[in-house]
């Protein structure tokens, strides 16, 4: 049975294949993903690599920046908080 450790690393590896799917389908680099929601490239690579969540501010940039909810993009929106 998963505990809710195991759980959130899924959710986190999850959320970064999402980022990563949306962004290369926007044809954008690490670094202009970056830059549209206000981070540095290596924290859209710890996105991607599923070794950090976004906060729910840039939850809400990625949903303006690559479409969709907040939620998509956030463990909150996948009831992990």
């Amino acid at each position: 049975m998963l505990n809710l450790r195991s759980m959130a690393s899924i959710v986190k590896s999850e959320l970064g294949d999402l980022i990563k799917g949306k962004r290369l389908r926007h044809g954008w680099t690490q670094r202009e993903l970056a830059d549209r929601v206000g981070v540095t490239r290596q924290m859209v690579g710890m996105w991607e690599q599923g070794q950090h969540g976004p906060s729910m501010a840039r939850a809400k940039l990625l949903a303006k920046r690559l479409g969709g909810s907040w939620r998509d993009y956030h463990a909150n929106g996948h009831g992990l908080l």
